[in-house]
């Protein structure tokens, strides 16, 4: 919906500095209009090309993606802005194509899981290493270690502020 909501918005009224709209008349929207309504970079949008997960006509400045790559390319970012690697974006591009919407769901609910365990594997990592650091720097304070590498440190104001 809201990529739909981001192509009417470009075809209605975005144009650059030559007052050439965003669209053509075969509905495409231009890579450039659409990166930059998007957020992304038109690199970004080429690397998805290159990668498979997109893809446009045209060539050069003239290429443009229709409203289903426009669609593509806002899941694409937001599966991106989860943290899922562009692997696990494929996999998910594949799910929501399959026109079961039962199946569509479970894969989609499969991946995410997936995702969720592997982020809080990482978090019980930070938390144990977090533990580690503490106990380290428990270790020097008690041992004098740190009031002497502060002493001995420069000033932030620099050798004159002494």
């Amino acid at each position: 919906m809201q990529t739909i909501l981001l192509a009417e918005s470009i075809k209605q009224d975005d144009k650059d500095a030559t007052g050439k709209a965003g669209t053509l008349a075969n509905g495409g929207l231009l890579i450039g209009f659409l990166a930059k309504a998007a957020g992304v970079s038109e690199s970004e949008i080429k690397f998805y090309e290159k990668q498979g997960l997109l893809s446009s006509t045209g060539k050069g400045k003239w290429r443009t993606l229709d409203t289903e790559n426009a669609e593509r390319l806002k899941t694409i970012i937001r599966m991106r802005n989860i943290g899922l690697s562009l692997g696990k974006i494929r996999e998910a591009l594949s799910y929501c194509e399959m026109p079961d919407p039962q199946r569509r769901h479970e894969g989609m609910v499969r991946l995410l899981t997936t995702q969720i365990n592997e982020l809080e594997q990482v978090g019980s990592l930070i938390s144990m290493q977090l533990e580690v650091a503490r106990a380290h720097l428990g270790t020097l304070a008690g041992s004098g270690a740190v009031e002497s590498a502060a002493a001995a440190a420069p000033s932030v104001d620099g050798p004159a502020a002494r």
